[in-house]
């Protein structure tokens, strides 16, 4: 007991992940893909209040 040191008994963060990486993978185009629609609305209503203040 003494002679194992405790990191080796406690499992390493990437193990679980390991089995199933394709799964991460599209969680992670999808969580992107969501991010970068996101940022292109806040574009377009920043252009669309631009516009409007120049109109107006």
């Amino acid at each position: 007991m003494s002679d194992v040191p405790p990191t080796e008994s406690i499992p390493k963060p990437e193990e679980p992940t390991a089995p199933a990486p394709q799964q991460t993978k599209t969680q992670t185009l999808t969580f992107l893909r969501l991010t970068f629609y996101n940022l292109n609305f806040v574009c377009v209503d920043m252009n669309s209040e631009r516009s409007m203040r120049g109109l107006v």
